[in-house]
């Protein structure tokens, strides 16, 4: 009897070795990042990207582009403008920015080269004698669209200080949509103080200021231009929003639960607030919130007793690309790059970064 056991045994461990035998499927490994074909080589340096009526428009440094789904383009409409600075883009308008001397043209998005169409140009002189130039650092830290037709920049005066202008810009349409008026309203900062980062939400903007003593404060700004001290002494830079909380980072974590009017202090350690400092955008993918920095993407999670945790992602064939924003799009993952457009199927996105 024993051995007649130990033979079925034995046959039955046989049968694990042949090649019917029920395996672990071998899972392919994730796609990399890819440039995209349409921004080679002359076409490379992007300043912005925008989605409206469900197509992706990049803005390079001679053309407004709009993207296929294969990663090539059409390019909608050159602007002639050399753009120097980053610059803001949405369905109604774009701004180009040109230097010495420092020059803002806002261009109607639908016809930006239609012969006739209007645009505005503002130069330094049209917003004060004591206007020396764009800010020291004219990036996406301080040139800001709320995307309800307002746009907060920075600019240095004469005598070495911050200046704030907001722009808002009023739309017309005749034969096509042209850029109508642009009105300009000066904010004007404590005495002492300058300007150091703005983060959008809604339609106002909350904006950090410094003085030469370390002192801070945060302004919170509306479409109008007036402007309400809502963080004394706190100076908060930048903010994200997470359901219906926005944390923001200062000496250390701040929540606002009523959009920024007001902020209290996060109670307890959150470690998972420490890479607050370094975010530059954040949006939607997969329904999932995502941020970015200027060289890392990051997969952002609020547990049920609200704690905020993050995951690093991977970015193998993008590595060392500045990154301006992410978009999903035609079941893709596109990140516009200072240096290119990179695409990735949503699947691989997620991708955890390995060290």
């Amino acid at each position: 009897m024993f051995t007649r056991f130990s033979f079925l045994g034995f046959c039955c461990l046989a049968l694990c070795f042949f090649p019917n035998c029920k395996q672990e499927p071998v899972q392919p490994a994730p796609a990399p990042w890819q440039a995209a074909p349409g921004f080679l080589y002359n076409n490379r340096i992007a300043f912005n990207s925008a989605i409206w009526d469900d197509q992706l428009y990049v803005l390079t440094e001679n053309s407004l582009c709009t993207v296929k789904p294969d990663g090539n383009i059409s390019r909608y409409a050159y602007h002639n403008e050399k753009i120097e600075f980053r610059s803001t883009l949405n369905r109604d308008f774009f701004v180009v920015t040109e230097h010495d001397p420092d020059v803002l043209i806002f261009i109607p998005s639908a016809n930006p080269n239609e012969a006739g169409a209007k645009r505005i140009r503002i130069n330094m002189s049209d917003l004060g004698p004591d206007i020396a130039g764009f800010g020291y650092t004219f990036d996406n830290l301080n040139f800001k669209g709320n995307g309800a037709g307002q746009v907060l920049t920075d600019f240095r005066t004469t005598s070495g200080r911050s200046a704030l202008f907001l722009f808002d810009i009023k739309m017309k349409k005749n034969t096509f949509w042209e850029v109508d008026e642009v009105r300009i309203k000066r904010i004007n900062l404590p005495e002492y103080y300058g300007y150091t980062g703005t983060s959008v939400i809604g339609d106002k903007f909350l904006t950090r200021i410094i003085d030469g003593l370390d002192g801070v404060g945060t302004l919170l700004i509306d479409g109008m231009g007036n402007a309400t001290l809502v963080a004394p002494e706190i100076g908060l830079y930048p903010a994200l929003p997470i359901g219906d909380t926005l944390y923001a980072s200062g000496s250390k974590g701040y929540i606002s639960t009523n959009q920024g009017n007001s902020w209290v202090p996060l109670q307890g350690h959150n470690p998972g607030l420490d890479f607050l400092f370094a975010l530059e955008g954040y949006t939607s993918i997969d329904r999932r919130l995502v941020m970015h920095s200027r060289s890392s993407i990051y997969q952002i999670e609020r547990s049920a007793e609200g704690k905020i945790s993050r995951t690093e992602l991977d970015l193998t064939g993008m590595e060392g690309n500045t990154i301006l924003n992410l978009h999903e799009w035609s079941g893709q993952v596109f990140a516009v790059t200072l240096t290119g457009v990179y695409m990735r199927n949503l699947q691989d996105f997620f991708t955890k970064r390995e060290y």
